[in-house]
């Protein structure tokens, strides 16, 4: 790719082989030390468009309650990847999430 905005844009959203997107380990960076500390704490966002359409079905058919909690696991296993033992101990409990 010899056009720097085209490579951002395939870095940023994933849509070439190869690449690995970092927007949600930037973001797990950003707030893990922030949702202990900050109230309301703030949320995990999760775009719609980086999910594939299988995901998005399953995600539909699941109910209120399992949706949380497969949202708050996936979320919390990126968040472990940071730091593990503070997300743990400190910022676990009080994870919220949201999809966009």
């Amino acid at each position: 790719m010899s056009d720097p905005k085209e490579a951002e844009a395939v870095y940023c959203c994933n849509t070439g082989t190869g690449i690995l997107r970092r927007l949600y380990e930037e973001q797990a960076r950003y707030k893990i030390y922030r949702i202990p500390v900050f109230h309301p704490p703030p949320a995990f966002v999760v775009y719609l468009k980086h999910l594939d359409d299988r995901l998005k079905k399953e995600l539909a058919s699941l109910d209120k309650q399992t949706k949380d909690f497969v949202m708050k696991e996936a979320i919390g296993r990126i968040f472990e990847q940071v730091d593990k033992r503070f997300f743990l101990l400190s910022a676990k409990p009080l994870l919220k999430w949201r999809l966009e």
